[in-house]
């Protein structure tokens, strides 16, 4: 009689018996390996996520600011201060205050943050950077780690070109209006006064003509020093913020940006905080409405930022 060759099923006892130590020690190992390989790939693709919602809200903005352009003769409005007013209720005299204002910014939000005495702004989604992580600024009574989309004094993680606001004796750090409802009058910077060549200061100089032009010429009271971009396509006009002098979150500033914070590496900030997606890149939209990352200049030695244009008359 042959003897059944089918091997027997392992006792209760058998399947039952523990792993040895160096089996564990095997599996552990082979997870931390998985583990070692998997979280800078799952971080790269986080982040690559995150600049691309990022890019979008760029792309966005453009769009706003192209249809503004298109229904108010092509004008640029100031860059202005945000807590002047773009002719609605609540701060809101910034640049995208102004387009926001005229409905193309999407749906704004009222914002009151953190900071006391400062009044309710009018914030807009498109205008928060995801990849944004907080200033290093000790805001009073509040500590590190403010981004400046939350900061009741900025409520934006986008900075634009200043020489938008480069126009004949008007500047960017000072290129404001304020119009605001029921007031008698509306109000802008030097109004009244004259410019050092002696021509008044006009409410029209403000709003920048020209939305895709080309750089022209304009040394009123601005020698050219910075290199010009040769069409829109070399423009950056709005990039990620970074931080202001100081690391300040908690005082009213201009959101704009100039050689020094795009192409030097400052040391009275953190010169990375416009670079903070993946590969130390910042996001930005240029004249031509495009979108594109770039690195910093003390990394690749190119330089980014490039004068808008300098223009003559209206």
């Amino acid at each position: 009689m042959k003897k059944n060759n089918i091997a027997r099923p392992a006792s209760s006892a058998d399947r039952n018996a523990p792993f040895t130590l160096i089996e564990l020690l095997t599996v552990i190992a082979i997870i931390a390996i998985l583990i070692a390989i998997l979280l800078p790939a799952l971080a790269r693709a986080r982040g690559t996520a995150i600049s691309v919602v990022c890019k979008s809200n760029l792309k966005q903005q453009f769009v706003g600011i192209s249809a503004y352009a298109m229904d108010q003769d092509n004008l640029i409005p100031p860059t202005g201060e945000h807590f002047r007013h773009a002719g609605v209720n609540y701060y809101s005299g910034a640049w995208w205050g102004w387009v926001g204002a005229a409905g193309y910014m999407g749906s704004p939000e009222l914002w009151d943050g953190p900071i006391t005495a400062t009044g309710i702004m009018r914030r807009y989604p498109i205008m928060g950077c995801p990849g944004e992580q907080g200033s290093s600024g000790n805001a009073p009574g509040i500590g590190p780690g403010m981004k400046y989309f939350d900061s009741d004094r900025n409520v934006s993680s986008y900075q634009i070109n200043a020489s938008v606001g480069n126009r004949r004796c008007v500047n960017a750090h000072s290129w404001w209006v304020d119009d605001l409802p029921g007031a008698p009058e509306i109000l802008w910077w030097e109004k009244g006064n004259n410019d050092p060549n002696g021509v008044p200061y006009e409410l029209e100089q403000y709003f920048r003509r020209g939305f895709l032009q080309g750089p022209s010429d304009d040394t009123a009271c601005n020698a050219v020093v910075e290199p010009m971009a040769d069409g829109p396509s070399e423009a950056i006009f709005v990039m990620d913020c970074g931080e202001e002098i100081g690391n300040s979150v908690w005082q009213w500033t201009m959101q704009v940006f100039a050689s020094t914070g795009v192409d030097s590496l400052q040391t009275d900030r953190d010169p990375y905080y416009a670079y903070r997606h993946p590969g130390d890149t910042a996001n930005a939209y240029y004249m031509d409405g495009s979108v594109r990352q770039f690195r910093p200049f003390w990394l690749t030695g190119d330089r980014n930022f490039r004068l808008l244009w300098r223009e003559i008359g209206p």
